[in-house]
Formats: structure tokens, sequence, C-alpha cells
């Protein structure tokens, strides 16, 4: 389950995209399996740069909300 807000945020805009992790890495030039790693690890930043500019987050602003323990 997702518990930093940028994951949040990536998870609500792909439901209501209609698409998955396996398509959002197709569509990033990725793999399945580094999208699944950084949605449940965190720990490759610059893949979740490119989600989070795919999909138009502010990932910069989600984190620093995060810091700041805005909801």
């Amino acid at each position: 389950k997702p518990k930093k807000k940028w994951q949040i945020a990536v998870i609500g805009k792909l439901q209501a995209m209609g698409i998955s992790y396996g398509e959002l890495a197709e569509r990033i030039g990725n793999s399945y399996n580094n999208v699944n790693q950084v949605m449940c690890k965190d720990n490759m930043p610059s893949i979740r740069k490119q989600i989070c500019d795919y999909l138009g987050l502010d990932l910069e602003r989600l984190l620093k909300d995060e810091q700041e323990g805005i909801d």
C-alpha cells in the first residue's frame, strides 16, 4: 500500500486514466519491474521523476508538502 504522498497521487492519476503499471512502464520507456519497484520501495528517484513528469504531477511540490506535513 502506498505511503508517500507522491505514490498516492500517482495511483489516483493512473486509476483516473485507466492505465496499469505495465502500460505506464511502456509509455515512459521503462520496465514493469522498475515501475513496480519504485512504487513499492521508492528507491529509484530518476524513475519516480519520469513517472510524475509523464503524469503531469509536480513531484517537488508533493515531496515538499510531505516534508512539511501538508495534506
